[in-house]
Formats: structure tokens, sequence, C-alpha cells
């Protein structure tokens, strides 16, 4: 899956998984932002985390991928005077890439930080974004390649593996915490998304 060969889909879910990574990470930003404690975000509108916002990843690792996959996608740029933070260039509802893909460095490898940064942040942090864009990922996923129905139950496919375990699949070391949600459980974590968003973010 080289870069000029993704799908329409697969731009779809860079899109919607950078808009995710966008909300969630404005919606902790008090917590994860020691300095803006003092200024609460105002809630985000219809959902849209606008343009010139600062993110903070506060050297956490899985905020890290969120925010990197936001750079990669050129939906942000990191900040000069502070290596944790990056200034959001574009409104999240104005988020596109092209498709066929024209970015010569949007790689398979940002799709899989992306997609891992979701899941490490709800295993550290035990924390999601709005449950609309999660149920719109997860639709994602089965119209990407990287869930398929086998025998009537939705399973990762062989793409997603690839996608999201490039190191341990060439015999390199990976993190062995690191797993994918079971697909079972999307109908849960979206729940769970609801349930933490039911009055704003928090």
């Amino acid at each position: 899956m080289e870069s000029e060969n993704w799908s329409r889909a697969d731009c779809d879910l860079m899109v919607a998984m950078c808009q995710y990574h966008a909300q969630l990470l404005y919606s902790r930003s008090n917590t994860i932002n020691v300095g803006q404690k003092d200024k609460p975000l105002a809630p985000l509108v219809n959902g849209v985390v606008p343009a010139g916002t600062i993110l903070c990843d506060s050297f956490a690792c899985p905020y890290e991928l969120a925010i990197g996959a936001l750079i990669a996608c050129g939906f942000a740029q990191q900040n000069n005077d502070s290596f944790d933070c990056s200034t959001l260039l574009v409104s999240s509802d104005r988020f596109a890439i092209d498709h066929p893909v024209t970015s010569q460095h949007l790689k398979p490898s940002h799709l899989g930080d992306a997609l891992s940064a979701m899941f490490l942040i709800y295993d550290d942090f035990e924390v999601l974004g709005p449950p609309d864009t999660l149920r719109r990922i997860f639709d994602l996923f089965l119209a990407t390649g990287l869930t398929e129905m086998r025998h009537g139950y939705l399973e990762w496919s062989d793409k997603a593996n690839a996608v999201a375990f490039p190191r341990k699949l060439a015999g390199m070391p990976y993190p062995e915490r690191f797993s994918m949600w079971n697909p079972d459980l999307f109908d849960w974590f979206i729940d769970e998304a609801a349930d933490q968003w039911k009055s704003g973010p928090k």
C-alpha cells in the first residue's frame, strides 16, 4: 500500500482519525497543557476544532502519535517555541486529503500511527473522542478493508495487521502491550464515548 495507491476510503479514514484526534486533544487540553488551566477552552461548536487552536501532547507517546498524524497531513504545525505543542492550521471540518494522494510525505506508517494512537490513548488514559466521529471511523474500517466479515463476524483483516504492525510483521521489535480493539466491542466503545461526551468536552 504505497502512498499513491491509497483508496478514497483510506483518505477519508485518515481525515476522520485526524478529526477524532483534534477533538480529543482539544477536550484534554486543560489537563495536558498546564499553562492553559486558568483559561478553559470554549465548548466545541458542532464538534469543530477551530483553526489556530494550540494542541499539546505533553510528551505522552500516544498523544504525540495523534499530533504527528495531524502534522503529517498538513493540518497542524509544530510550534518552534514549544516542542510539545502544535497549532492547528485549518479547522477540523476543513480537513481533506486529495485522492489520489498528492502528498509524497504520506505513507502507510502515518495511517498506522493514527490508528495506534486511538487505541493507545484509551489504553493509557481511558479517554475517547466524540461518539459520532468514532462511529464514522468504525464504518470506514470496513470500507477500507481494515475489517472484514468472516463467517458472519467482523474481524480485523491482513491489511489492518500490515498497517498497524509493520515492524512486527517485518520481524522487528514492537511494543507487545499494543493491540487493536476487539471489533465485537465497537458498539461498547461508541456507548462509552457517548457517556464521556454527554456534557461536552471535559
